[in-house]
């Protein structure tokens, strides 16, 4: 229960961040900026909290392999991310 209102406040601050990050425009005022980079920083510190709740939930037997695929597809979107990012 506790990986549960880690993982929600964390997504809601992550959430919060990223829509005030796309409203930063139409502010004009680059403190919108950096008060949405903090938030989307500070939001997207929940690596940790997945990782044990995977390990808790997972049999012992596959958790090298879940962890894997999980470090994986971090790693792809850590590369795609930018690639979409610069075609929007």
């Amino acid at each position: 229960n506790g990986h549960r209102k880690s993982l929600l406040l964390s997504n809601i601050t992550l959430l919060f961040g990223s829509i005030l990050w796309a409203n930063t425009y139409g502010t004009g005022k680059l403190s919108t900026l950096y008060c949405a980079q903090f938030l989307m920083g500070c939001g997207s510190g929940s690596l940790g909290v997945t990782r044990s709740y995977i390990v808790e939930q997972v049999l012992p037997k596959e958790r090298t392999n879940i962890l894997a695929i999980m470090t994986t597809l971090q790693y792809a979107g850590f590369t795609i991310s930018p690639i979409i990012g610069a075609y929007l």
